[in-house]
């Protein structure tokens, strides 16, 4: 799990820099819909985006396809980072963070490949 974090800590500071490994870090936990803790603990940085969670996510659950999920701290959905999320919650970065996911609906648009019907009445145009 360290290696993946170390991996994952350096994509984000590839990555445009937005995630650099200096600044404020919090110790977290993904916590399943069930309730279970299906992936080790985390040292994330605060200002880690929700897209960011999700490619680790999907990465520790070793998701064949990229399964997009939402993410809760207390309840309250994180919309961008995760330390604009704590700072509204005002949560303790002191302690182990909970950070609860739910996977979304997925919706896939296939191409039509052809046409079993035709309107009536168009015929002459």
């Amino acid at each position: 799990a360290f290696c993946l974090f170390a991996r994952f800590r350096l994509e984000m500071a590839e990555a445009g820099g937005q995630a650099q490994v200096s600044g404020d870090h919090v110790l977290a936990q993904f916590v399943a819909p069930d309730g279970t803790t299906p992936t080790p603990r985390l040292d994330l940085p605060l200002n880690v985006t929700t897209a960011q969670l999700n490619d680790l996510l999907n990465q520790l659950l070793q998701n064949e396809d990229t399964t997009p999920y939402s993410f809760y701290v207390d309840g309250l959905e994180i919309l961008e980072s995760l330390s604009k999320t704590v700072e509204e919650q005002k949560v303790s970065t002191e302690k182990l963070l909970s950070i609860s996911y739910q996977p979304q609906a997925m919706f896939r648009v296939r191409g039509i490949t052809r046409c079993t019907s035709s309107l009536p009445g168009h015929s002459e145009a």
